[in-house]
Order: C-alpha cells, then sequence, then structure tokens
C-alpha cells in the first residue's frame, strides 16, 4: 500500500512526469484508476516508452466510467474518446463517477491519477480563473478539486500539469513546493528534461 499521497507533478513535455505518476500507479495495491485526457490511439503511440506498463491497466473508455464495476484486483486507465467538440465534457464524466462512487474510491490503499490536460492550469488550484482555456472549464477544473478534497480526503492522488518552457520557467523561479487547495495540500514535484527515465 502507498501511503496518502496529494502529489503535482509539473514539468514540459518529455520529462517523466506521466512515467513516475505510472510507475506509481502500478505499486499500489488497492483500487487505481488512472484518468488520461487523451484518446486511446494518442495513449498507445505518444506514450511508446511506457507501453510495457499501459498494458498492465485496462482500457476503460470514459463514455463507460459511469458503468465500470471496479475491481480491486485490476488497474484501470480512463481514456478520452470524446470529439474535439465534445473534449471539454471529460471532466463532467469524471465528476459524475467521483459523485457515484466516492464511498468506495475514499480509502486509504485508493489511488487516482489524472494525467494530460484533466487539469489544465496550475492557477485552478489557487481558485484562479484558467488562462489556457475558458472560464467554464476552469470551474469544472475548480468543482473536481473541491470534491476531491470533500468526499476522497483519504484517497491518495497525484496530478500532471503540462507547461510551456516559459511557464515552465516563471513558475520554479517561485520555488513553490506545497500549494493548498479546498483543504488539501499537495506536494509539488518540478521535472527536467535530465530526469526522463
Amino acid at each position: 500500500m502507498i501511503k496518502n499521497i496529494k502529489d503535482i507533478y509539473v514539468g514540459e513535455t518529455g520529462t517523466g512526469k506521466s512515467y513516475q505518476a505510472f510507475q506509481k500507479a502500478l505499486k499500489n495495491k488497492g483500487i487505481t484508476i488512472i484518468f488520461d485526457g487523451v484518446s486511446k490511439n494518442i495513449l498507445l503511440s505518444s506514450k511508446a516508452s511506457m507501453k510495457n506498463m499501459i498494458y498492465k491497466f485496462e482500457l476503460v473508455d470514459i463514455k463507460d466510467l459511469c458503468d465500470l464495476k471496479i475491481s480491486k484486483r485490476k488497474k484501470y486507465i480512463i481514456y478520452n474518446s470524446l470529439s474535439s467538440v465534445e473534449h471539454n465534457y471529460y471532466i463532467d464524466y469524471v465528476i459524475e463517477f467521483l459523485n457515484k462512487k466516492h464511498k468506495m474510491l475514499n480509502k486509504k490503499n485508493t489511488m487516482l491519477v489524472f494525467d494530460d490536460g484533466v487539469f489544465e492550469d496550475i492557477n485552478v488550484f489557487s481558485g484562479f480563473e484558467n488562462k489556457s482555456s475558458s472560464s467554464a472549464v476552469a470551474f469544472k477544473e475548480m468543482r473536481l478539486l473541491s470534491g476531491l478534497s470533500l468526499v476522497l480526503s483519504k484517497t491518495a492522488i497525484i496530478i500532471t500539469i503540462l507547461m510551456d518552457s516559459y511557464e515552465y520557467v516563471k513558475f520554479i523561479s517561485n520555488s513553490i513546493d506545497k500549494i493548498y487547495s479546498f483543504g488539501n495540500t499537495y506536494n509539488v514535484k518540478r521535472f527536467y528534461k535530465k530526469e526522463l527515465n
């Protein structure tokens, strides 16, 4: 069992954020779910170095999420099959699922990973509007964050945040090690190109 962690992995593309998050998910002994905001094809092609890990998870279409029968002996990746027009509704499915299953998931041996664009902007953690998307998307992200705090306080949570080089240089200059958001304390780990496995 992995201790009840609350972590945010921050970095540019190709720095190993997802790789480390997937490794921790594989080590977890309880219910383990990775919410991945990309399509199944992108998941299997752009993360080629992680294929050996990915194939140890059951791949689940976001549209089938609320009907998912969770088994403690399986690990899941929830990929995004929504069209480009519907893409931003991914979070709505996640929120509905967590509302439905929160009693089962609020345990110390449960781990949830939010990877690749589920959360798009680090500023959302401080309650600020998401600069890279619409205010409606930012509101959904903040609603999801508040839900994680209110109903999943015992659950281990890892969130990856992708930043471009300008955002990243600006962020690391602030030397932020912890972010306090909706009652949760998230430890921040910065990823650099040299950390890629």
